[in-house]
């Protein structure tokens, strides 16, 4: 199960993914793009860690201005920090048009990884 983003109707909130993280044995993904497109801010974030950490499987990780745009253009440095100091596997979810920008994204992720 994966958080979704303010175009969704549904599990967007911690509450909505309780009523069926209550029902089934999933674990989840959380997107910290779709956090971000729902508040705005870090709060829905950490909402989500305090209340589910121990099934949180995976993030995914990209900036947020529209869509899952990369992060060494939108500078959100808070969301690279937030997965730094987490023992969960990051997926990079950054739209990308071709190899450098892959390149450019990555090393900017590694660069602002303090622990690397």
């Amino acid at each position: 199960m994966e958080n979704m983003d303010s175009r969704k109707l549904a599990f967007r909130s911690v509450e909505d993914m309780q009523k069926i993280l209550d029902q089934y044995p999933f674990g989840m993904v959380l997107d910290l793009n779709h956090c971000y497109s729902n508040g705005g801010n870090m709060d829905l974030v950490n909402e989500f860690w305090n209340k589910f950490e121990k099934r949180i499987k995976y993030f995914h990780l990209s900036g947020f201005t529209t869509l899952h745009d990369p992060l060494y253009k939108t500078k959100q440095n808070q969301l690279v920090d937030f997965v730094e100091s987490k023992s969960v596997p990051v997926i990079i979810e950054s739209m990308l048009e071709n190899v450098v920008e892959m390149e450019t994204e990555w090393h900017y992720i590694m660069d602002n990884l303090t622990d690397v």
